[in-house]
């Protein structure tokens, strides 16, 4: 069996099993982290969708508030956090814009795309 057939075999085996190795989402509760004080508009927003989601996902979804800089040390914490789907940050277009104004250096770009799929 030459090399490129011998791949395919490994990668036909291997994908389903890490597929199914990755289980349900989710199968724990998720945090919603709000970079701003609690009761401001973005908090409000962010425990309706909270509730929205626990609701749907049937795992509770809880808001943690992480205030300060700016929005930078919640956003920083989510940047920090592991990429596994279940620290997630509300993200608006106004947001987007201030990039242009502030540039921040120490978080990175955290993407949460809102659907019916699970985080990949």
């Amino acid at each position: 069996m030459n090399a490129s057939r011998w791949a395919v075999a490994v990668l036909s085996i291997a994908v389903p099993v890490a597929t199914w190795a990755q289980g349900n989402w989710p199968v724990r509760s998720i945090a919603l982290v709000v970079p701003y004080a609690p009761g401001g508009p973005t908090d409000i927003v962010a425990r309706t969708i909270a509730a929205s989601m626990s609701k749907s996902l049937g795992q509770s979804v809880i808001v943690e508030n992480k205030s300060g800089a700016g929005g930078t040390i919640g956003t920083g914490h989510v940047a920090r956090s592991t990429p596994d789907g279940y620290t997630l940050i509300p993200f608006s277009e106004l947001d987007a814009s201030m990039d242009s104004f502030f540039q921040v250096s120490s978080v990175g770009r955290v993407v949460v795309e809102v659907g019916d799929r699970a985080p990949r």
